[in-house]
């Protein structure tokens, strides 16, 4: 891999300065001011600019779900296939730029590497649904989701300043499905709790499930597991550090980090109104 810190300093400045500067930068941006990982971050960071001569952030994307779709004739309608500039990911993108901007000013390279969580119907949401009485037309969710795939692309590599990659979980996937995931009983109650909220919320009240249907604890250990997969393809494929994306935003780190401990995580995107309940 080309190393784009080697080229541009030419060992002229002590790399010892570089990481400070970068993590100063990231730091800046951190709205989590308690953050645990500060020193971890610290210690990618060198092992970037050392091994890669950039910053690589990593951040997730997922397919954009109309819940209301779910309830039609067609409700294979619920995944959109194209990107909406008010979905989850797109109102990220001016933060990422800024970002990416304030380190290149720092002479760092920065490459950004977003991930598309396209498994999660088939990993633990189609449960879900046929707790639900709902079937889907696999051919047509395809079609959708592959149409969403290329667009999400073309687009956050349009609008994002920097080297951009965008991986598809669904073609590395099966990498890491040999991996043991041991979910601690805190991160499974919490995340069974959070997804019991969602899927009994208004947005899916139609969905008329009980809060405690075996479907939720099944659904809630599948997709804990992915998460824990995600976060060690993270850490030891990218060397990556993550800008959280999603909320909740502790128990999304919690769950990523399960057999990573070591993998830092910044949070740009928490609101001023959350930081009293984190």
């Amino acid at each position: 891999m080309k190393n784009y810190y080697m080229e541009k300093t030419k060992s002229c400045e002590p790399i010892e300065q570089s990481v400070k500067s970068a993590v100063d930068v990231l730091l800046q941006f951190d709205r989590l001011s308690n953050n645990p990982d500060k020193e971890i971050l610290k210690q990618r960071v060198k092992k970037q600019l050392e091994t890669d001569g950039c910053v690589t952030l990593v951040m997730f994307g997922c397919l954009d779900w109309i819940n209301a779709k779910l309830f039609t004739s067609n409700p294979e309608e619920f995944i959109s296939d194209i990107t909406r500039e008010n979905d989850l990911f797109m109102p990220r993108v001016p933060k990422i730029n800024e970002i990416v901007k304030k380190l290149q000013l720092n002479s760092i390279a920065a490459k950004v590497t977003i991930i598309l969580g396209d498994t999660d119907i088939d990993e633990y949401f189609e449960g879900i649904l046929k707790s639900a009485g709902i079937t889907l037309n696999k051919q047509e969710l395809d079609m959708r989701t592959n149409k969403y795939r290329l667009d999400f692309s073309s687009r956050v590599k349009r609008k994002i300043l920097s080297n951009t990659e965008v991986i598809y979980w669904s073609k590395i996937a099966s990498l890491f499905n040999d991996i043991l995931v041991d979910i601690p009983e805190s991160i499974l109650q919490d995340g069974i709790n959070s997804m019991t909220r969602v899927y009994t919320g208004v947005n899916y009240e139609k969905l008329d499930l009980k809060d405690d249907d075996k479907a939720f604890l099944n659904a809630s250990k599948k997709r804990i597991g992915m998460y824990a997969r995600q976060g060690e393809m993270v850490n030891k494929m990218l060397n990556g550090i993550i800008l959280q994306t999603e909320t909740p935003w502790i128990l999304s780190s919690s769950m990523l980090k399960i057999n990573s401990p070591d993998l830092p995580v910044i949070y740009p995107w928490i609101r001023s109104e959350e930081l009293g309940t984190i």
